[in-house]
Parts: C-alpha cells; structure tokens; sequence
C-alpha cells in the first residue's frame, strides 16, 4: 500500500488525520480497519508530506525529506542508478514546487509573450487548479518552463535541495 492510499482508505474509513507537532495524530469514531495504522506508520513521513502539500510554504525540512522519499523510491527501481534517482528526485522537487508556488496567468494572454489565443497556437492551461492556471502558447512554453525551473531551484538551494545546471 502506497502512502496515498494509505490516506485514502484513512478517509474512506473516517479517520481524521492531522500534523501535529511534527507527527501524525490521529480519531476516528470506530476502531480503523485492520493494518491502517502500520501502512500510515509505514508511509508516516510521506503521509505528512501529503497532508501539509496545501500548506505553503513547506519548511526546508520538509523539502528535503519529500526530496529523499523521491531519491529512495527511484533508487529501489531496478537499473536506476545513485545519478538517475537523484535526477528523478530533484525534478519530482522542482515539479512539486512548481505546483506549491503557481504563477497564474490572465485567461486569454499568454504568460511568456502576452499574446492571445488565435487559429494555429491555442492557448493551454498549466497548472493542476483551474483559478491558477497559467495560459501559454505551445511555442512559448519551454522558455517559460526554464524560466520557471530556474526560479524553483534557486528556491529549493535556500532550503538545501541542489539544482544541477540543466
């Protein structure tokens, strides 16, 4: 069982979960079903990643266990090196801040040119809510994906997550 589903099956049997003081605590009106509690001691430190995701800003801490959860996992894969999974780990990083720290974008302009939608180059969306959706042209989406990434790993070395320089 996954840390996700974990927390899903939590919620599903209605127990209610929370952060507190570093840990997980949990109620629940009737006893939880039978191995809930292991998988959620198990998956503790990525279950309290989950619960804090809508908690911006992460604490440094926190950004370099979700970083060391994503290294472990790539690394545990067969034929995954100690240079691959800390690649993986590190864009698993910069695409979960990238969701913690949007940069939406008026519907109808493009972000990186400010142009609008038209035949040919439709505007897309990007970003996982549809009130902080960024709006950006195909052709323009990888100098401002860059421009992004950049920002996020100057963000995640102030909190001890180093970007190589791709």
């Amino acid at each position: 069982m996954s840390a996700f589903a974990a927390l899903v099956d939590a919620r599903v049997a209605g127990v209610s979960l929370r952060v507190d003081a570093g840990g997980l605590a949990w109620e629940a009106a009737n006893p939880p079903p039978p191995g809930l509690l292991a998988a959620l001691v198990q998956h503790k430190q990525e279950v309290i990643l989950l619960l804090k995701r809508g908690q911006v800003p992460w604490e440094p801490a926190d950004w370099r266990t979700f970083y060391e959860l994503r290294y472990q996992a790539a690394l545990s894969r067969d034929a995954t090196t100690p240079d691959q999974a800390a690649a993986t780990a590190l864009e698993c990083c910069v695409a979960e801040w990238l969701n913690q720290a949007p940069a939406p974008f008026e519907a109808g302009r493009c972000a990186q040119c400010s142009g609008g939608d038209h035949p040919g180059a439709p505007l897309v969306p990007h970003g996982i809510r549809a009130e902080e959706y960024t709006w950006l042209h195909s052709k323009c989406s990888p100098d401002w994906f860059a421009a992004r990434r950049q920002e996020a790993c100057g963000s995640l070395a102030e909190m001890g997550v180093t970007c190589d320089n791709n």
